[in-house]
């Protein structure tokens, strides 16, 4: 899981993305640091870009909580956070 990412289109890091195997069921979801929910999703193959609603959100550190289920059954939750550069 990254720790910092920049949606600035220069092909490097331009999205907050999980990258896992062997995962049969995924969610993530992302808050501002006023608790505020600003993305939420169960692709793993998809990113996020920085916006919410369509409106770019403003650089500092956002909050996420990952819940998956392994192929092996388990269910797993882990949380931490990433800076959003802009």
């Amino acid at each position: 899981v990254p720790t910092a990412f920049s949606p600035n289109n220069d092909q490097m890091n331009d999205e907050f993305k999980v990258i896992g195997q062997f995962i049969t069921d995924f969610k993530l979801k992302i808050y501002n640091r006023w608790g505020q929910l600003v993305e939420e999703s169960d692709n793993i193959d998809l990113g996020w870009d920085g916006e919410s609603s369509n409106e770019p959100q403003p650089s500092g550190v956002y909050i996420w909580v990952m819940e998956f289920t392994d192929t092996e059954g388990t269910t797993k939750t882990q949380q931490g956070n990433v800076y959003l550069i802009r």
